[in-house]
């Protein structure tokens, strides 16, 4: 196949404004090039003014402008109203670049390794977004607005010191990579597994107590790392088909002031005891002595989602529980029920390369505990296989 005559006029690459100025000679033709500025390593503190004034400016679409000194952007951004990519690592930005929200076009976003504390709400704004990256920053937070951002599908946000993602992260529903490496995450939200095309799920480094236990049930997840979370004991039964990172987990209990809200379980071993957090939504665990029965709480919510939950108004309900009827804890192992605030777990003893690790259930009775125990084919650790076969209630 012939190239196009007029290749030059498709697209050029510019690297200085010189550069940039020659091409802009050519604004008069009907053919403007499609303009590509790479301006990397050049120790700017600003933004060339000639890269947003000149006419030519609608024409730029990919502005790269690593590893320089910018600490800020200018007003006039706007002008690039054609730019599908913005490359600013690695330089001095003290705070998120605001205007950047004034670009329709935006698909791909990188301010990582600089020094930004937080996002600002309008992020919401960059619905164009597919790729947004801000890794090695100070982020201590991120707005629920980041839900807003529906064509998502790379979201990259490791070494920072994040202590919470917002639950509005379910609304991306193109996400396909979520990166949150060396944060300061204990938890990660249960809404999370209602994001249907995720494929790689990326928590290492954190403090984990537990992850949710339906992640394994998404169904295009492929591979889930959890490495290096020192607390984290256990993974979901259900992420066991996955490719699961688990090194250096495990290595040493929770807290006292981390267990003081969280339900745990104890399990006895030759070296030292492990303690084994579920999730912090749950208030109640159940056991062989109260057999199969729920309480009237759990009972009441399993009634509301299976026939009502459709009619529900966000304010027929506590924001507590209206959060807990949209996105329940996990579903039964054995039957899939849905569970909201009171489980019966069960613990089976695994194995990954050289790392033991438990893996962690939740059923809606003993009867499904027993069912469990008998489908999975892992040596059961919780609870005590002699309470299997008391007091359970005949199936049907």
């Amino acid at each position: 196949m012939m190239e196009p005559e007029n290749v030059y006029h498709q697209r050029s690459c510019v690297t200085s404004i010189a550069e940039l100025l020659q091409v802009s000679e050519f604004e008069e033709q009907p053919d403007m090039p499609e303009i590509m500025v790479v301006m990397n390593y050049q120790g700017m503190t600003q933004l060339p003014e000639e890269i947003t004034a000149l006419e030519v400016s609608e024409c730029v679409r990919w502005l790269y402008v690593k590893r320089n000194k910018i600490t800020s952007l200018p007003i006039n951004m706007c002008n690039l109203k054609n730019l599908i990519e913005l490359y600013l690592d690695s330089n001095h930005l003290g705070t998120f670049p605001d205007v950047v929200v004034n670009l329709p076009c935006l698909q791909s976003l990188d301010i990582s390794s600089n020094h930004v504390l937080t996002l600002p709400p309008c992020i919401g704004q960059l619905t164009s977004l597919t790729k947004l990256r801000i890794c090695n920053n100070q982020l201590q937070t991120i707005p629920p607005e980041i839900g807003q951002l529906i064509n998502l599908e790379v979201l990259a946000l490791t070494n920072n010191n994040l202590q919470y993602i917002p639950a509005e992260i379910n609304r991306c529903s193109n996400l396909k990579h979520l990166l949150l490496d060396k944060n300061h995450l204990a938890w990660i939200p249960r809404q999370l597994v209602q994001l249907k095309v995720l494929e790689e799920l990326s928590v290492a480094g954190n403090i984990l107590l537990c992850i949710p236990l339906d992640v394994g049930y998404m169904p295009s997840l492929k591979s889930v790392y959890v490495d290096n979370n020192p607390y984290l004991h256990t993974v979901p039964v259900s992420i066991m088909t996955k490719q699961l990172g688990f090194n250096s987990c495990g290595l040493q209990n929770p807290s006292d002031a981390d267990l003081a809200h969280v339900l745990h379980i104890t399990v006895k071993e030759e070296m030292s005891d492990k303690v084994i957090c579920l999730p912090k939504e749950l208030r109640k665990l159940g056991n062989s002595n109260n057999q199969s029965m729920a309480t009237l709480m759990e009972l009441s919510l399993r009634t509301v989602f299976k026939y009502h939950r459709s009619r529900l108004q966000p304010t027929d309900l506590p924001r507590e529980l209206s959060s807990l009827i949209d996105a329940p804890v996990a579903s039964c192992i054995s039957c899939s029920t849905p569970i909201f605030s009171m489980a019966f777990p069960v613990i089976f003893e695994g194995q990954l390369k050289v790392y033991k690790l438990y893996r962690l259930a939740v059923c809606c009775s003993m009867n499904c505990v027993k069912l469990a125990t008998m489908r999975v084919k892992l040596p059961l650790v919780y609870p005590d296989a002699s309470d299997l076969f008391m007091g359970i209630v005949p199936l049907g």
